[in-house]
């Protein structure tokens, strides 16, 4: 199940509101942890031990702004010492019967380890207290919300019953050319020029720490940007790199 995005003006009160973690998402079978495309994470015997025999969707996480250091330790074929460092964070039950609240009550009645950790939900009162939220999360240095529309159930793919909203606007877009350096990044990376889903071109040249314009994501991967609205001819305006999404 896939997070569409919030619209201003959209009614969502008396949803349910929690933190958008920036973590990996992952989704326990009831025998292997996997990423939300199906490739198997390599997660060191202990950690899977005492999750249920029956679906959980969640988020691997090692903190705000960790998403980079989760990502190298989730990618690790030979698990790390540093997976004692990670929290899977649930937030759903996929294989429960009925809308979400049920869902989460069958969740609360399990005992997990002490690195598995439900989730927090709260209601929302209107658009109002939703904004309130985004701005002290955005203070605190999260990502942004998550809501969920009550007794929703869950399906596959993107739904309008489950929605993010983030301080800024973000996308996706595929690695098509190095682009190289002047002055003093002569050498190395100056900028990637991307491909949306659409097939426009436009060219990401800010964001990236020395070690990525050293080495750079490859060209077929898929990297995110935030972004501040369209420019007239509709490409996103002010793009800055994010990151490579190496989960994809």
């Amino acid at each position: 199940m896939l997070a569409s995005s919030w619209e201003a003006g959209q009614v969502v009160s008396g949803w349910w509101v929690s933190e958008k973690y920036d973590g990996i998402r992952a989704l326990w079978t009831g025998s292997v942890l996997q990423t939300r495309h199906g490739n198997r994470i390599m997660a060191p015997d202990w950690f899977v031990a005492g999750l249920p025999n029956w679906p959980l969707d969640g988020e691997l996480w090692s903190g705000r702004g960790q998403f980079a250091r989760t990502l190298s330790i989730v990618r690790d074929q030979v698990p790390s010492p540093e997976w004692q460092d990670l929290q899977f964070l649930v937030f759903d039950a996929p294989a429960v019967p009925g809308g979400v609240e049920l869902r989460w009550a069958a969740l609360q009645q399990w005992t997990f380890p002490s690195h598995v950790v439900l989730v927090a939900q709260e209601r929302l009162a209107n658009e109002q207290e939703l904004h309130t939220r985004l701005d002290a999360m955005e203070r605190k240095g999260g990502e942004g919300l998550v809501l969920r529309r009550p007794h929703s159930p869950y399906t596959s793919g993107r739904s309008k019953d489950w929605l993010k909203v983030k301080p800024h606007e973000e996308g996706e877009a595929v690695v098509v050319r190095h682009l190289p350096g002047k002055g003093q990044h002569t050498g190395r990376l100056g900028s990637l020029e991307v491909q949306l889903p659409d097939g426009r071109r436009f060219r990401l040249g800010t964001g990236f720490s020395n070690a990525e314009r050293e080495d750079p994501p490859p060209v077929g991967s898929t990297v995110e940007f935030r972004y501040s609205g369209l420019t007239r001819t509709g490409l996103p305006r002010f793009a800055v790199f994010l990151r490579e999404r190496e989960d994809l």
